[in-house]
Order: structure tokens, then sequence, then C-alpha cells
């Protein structure tokens, strides 16, 4: 277990010069031995990560409110009699353990999401690269999860980790541009852009439906 874990290290440490490795390795221009994850290590790695996450999270959550928050005036949650301990108790373990609970069954539609959006760039840029490529360049981002534990940011830093290592594998691995990696990359939010402009449309023809039907 340690030495898979120090191999998930690795390629969250060096995400450009793995991929390139394997695309070396792939091409048979290199003869060097590189250790692989498959996707269950990585996803196992991960999962174990997201628990010192949650407990890390419920550790800080239960000193917080038993040394800190009673030294502050919260005189927000007083005016307006809030209770804070049935806040933490509903809102954030809940949301730790529900997390945590389903992270493989997220991580898997983490994993299946890029893939379809980089098969959708192989065709549009008319590459021959394949699908196991493709799960190569993920189980390497997917290494981006250690970082989650960073208490505050993780989630942030996650999404611009794992965007940098999907690049990395794009560019080194996959042989894809600068630009081709990036629109890949950016995908995701035109499709969301493009999601909310159709709703907003659909809003639009209903607000005026409603506004011819209504009686003078």
């Amino acid at each position: 277990m340690i030495e898979l874990f120090q191999i998930y290290l690795d390629y969250f440490l060096h995400p450009f010069k793995t991929n390139h490795d394997f695309n070396q390795q792939r091409l048979a221009l290199s003869e060097k031995k590189i250790e692989r994850l498959t996707f269950v290590e990585s996803i196992s790695i991960s999962w174990l990560l997201m628990a010192l996450k949650s407990l890390i999270w419920g550790l800080f959550i239960v000193l917080f409110l038993k040394y800190i928050a009673p030294s502050l005036e919260f005189s927000f949650l007083k005016k307006n009699a809030i209770d804070l301990s049935e806040f933490k108790d509903v809102s954030v373990y809940l949301y730790l353990v529900l997390e945590l609970v389903f992270f493989p069954l997220m991580a898997w539609f983490w994993l299946e999401f890029w893939k379809l959006m980089i098969i959708a760039g192989r065709y549009l840029f008319e590459k021959n690269f394949t699908n196991e490529d493709i799960s190569q360049v993920l189980v390497v981002a997917m290494s981006s999860h250690i970082i989650k534990i960073v208490p505050f940011f993780g989630d942030f830093l996650f999404m611009l980790s794992s965007g940098l290592a999907i690049f990395a594998g794009l560019r080194e691995n996959l042989q894809l541009g600068v630009g081709q990696g990036l629109f890949i990359l950016v995908t995701p939010l035109l499709l969301l852009c493009g999601l909310f402009f159709i709703l907003f449309l659909v809003l639009i023809f209903f607000i005026a439906e409603l506004t011819l039907l209504a009686p003078f």
C-alpha cells in the first residue's frame, strides 16, 4: 500500500513528466519501467484521502465549537435565536458523511465525464489515441484528490490541480496542441453556458406566453 501511495504522490507532483514517460513508453521510444496505477487502486487511495479529509474537518469543527466559538461574539446568531449546535450537526457532519459514502460513485462519474470530453476531442481533432490512453491520463489526474485535505481551499485547489493534470496528459501523453488541450478543458464551461442560455430562452418564451394569455 505504501508503494502504491508513493506512485500516487509521484503522479500528483509530476503530472507532465509522468505523462511524457507514458507517451515515450507507448511509442517504444523508451525502455524505462514506469509504475502504473489502475483505476481501482487510484480511487481506493483517493477514498482514503477523502476519509482523512472528513476526519480533519470533523476535528476542526469540534475544536472550533468547543474552544473558539464560545469566545466570539455571534451577535447575528444570538439576535436571530439560531442554534449553532443544530446547524453543525445537521449541515456539516451530514455533508462530510454523504461526500465520503458517495465518493466512489462521484469519482466514477468524474472519470466518465472527462473521458467523454476527451473522446469528443479525439474525433474533433482527428487523433488516434485509444480509450486506454485516455484512462491513463485520468488516473494520473485523480491523484489531485490529495490536495482536498487542505482546509477551506481544498475543493478549489482540486479543480485547479486536476485541470492542470488533465492538460498535462492531453499535451504530453496524447500529444494534443496547447489550443486543442485548452479547448477540451473549457468545453464543460461552454456546455454549461449553453445550457443556461437555453433555459433563459425557455424562461423568456414561457413569460411571453403567460403575457399573451393574461386577461387585459
